[in-house]
């Protein structure tokens, strides 16, 4: 019962496949496809071959070739006795890319990049957030909160702090930040230059407001993370939360040896930058 429930949405407007087209039918099939499991989480059903032959008007042979093809791209998984179901490939940030922005690092992967702007304001200094950016507890700070699509799927939200006094007149670009990196526009209008990060990444139970923002379940697994971001001048200028859908994204890090301070060999785990959004 549920398969079939399944199988409705997907079918409630269809798109014919065009047999004058001089476009394989299995490719045509394959971008319908496409297009339904992009609203589909993670091991959710898919239809069955029967139904798809049934909807189309096509070969069993063709719908296999199809699910083949989807199933190589990392897009289903075709189990024994349950069925074809969807499987997001995972969008790993590779540390390769430490200090370079998240929309370049995923037009380089060939995944187009989003960013919507949540909220851009002038908030009030805070303990905790101040003593994280090496503030005075009462400077004032920038808040701006993004959510980032990748290939149009809700990917990753965050909350960044920043220095007032240092920034003052970002809070104005909301145009700019929704089509460019936070950190271009640091560099460029700004002109503080990042040098390093100090990260923290783990898994934890999504929050309720995050969920809704990435559309999951509350208490969904997220990877989490906190950022300090680093300038030439010496200070920290971004701090930054970040909550990734499990389910569709990792983290990559290069480990190796470590000289230890005193001039012999010790065997750290040593990690490359890390990425930022």
């Amino acid at each position: 019962m549920e398969e079939r429930q399944t199988s409705t949405r997907l079918f409630s407007d269809p798109v014919k496949l065009d047999r004058n087209n001089r476009q394989p039918l299995y490719e045509q099939l394959e971008k319908i496809l496409l297009r339904d499991i992009q609203g589909r989480e993670n091991g959710e059903m898919m239809p069955t071959e029967k139904e798809l032959c049934v909807q189309y008007g096509i070969s069993r042979q063709t719908v296999r070739q199809t699910f083949k093809r989807l199933s190589e791209g990392g897009y289903l998984v075709r189990t024994a006795g349950r069925g074809t179901v969807v499987s997001h490939p995972k969008i790993a940030r590779d540390n390769g890319w430490a200090l370079e922005n998240f929309n370049l690092e995923m037009r380089q992967h060939g995944i187009k990049p989003e960013t919507k702007i949540l909220c851009l304001d002038v908030i009030p200094g805070s303990p905790f957030f101040n003593e994280r950016l090496g503030l005075d507890r009462h400077e004032r700070l920038i808040f701006l909160r993004r959510l980032r699509f990748t290939n149009g799927w809700p990917y990753m939200v965050s909350d960044s702090y920043l220095p007032y006094k240092k920034l003052a007149g970002l809070e104005k670009k909301q145009e700019a930040l929704e089509r460019d990196s936070l950190h271009v526009i640091i560099e460029k209008h700004f002109h503080h230059v990042f040098t390093s990060a100090d990260r923290s990444v783990e898994a934890i139970p999504v929050p309720a407001r995050e969920a809704g923002d990435l559309g999951i379940i509350p208490g969904s697994p997220v990877l989490y993370s906190e950022t300090v971001w680093h300038v030439s001048a010496g200070f920290a200028v971004e701090f930054v939360m970040e909550w990734y859908r499990g389910d569709r994204s990792c983290f990559t890090m290069t480990l190796g040896r470590k000289d230890m301070d005193t001039g012999g060999e010790g065997s750290g785990q040593g990690r490359h930058g890390e990425v930022h959004p």
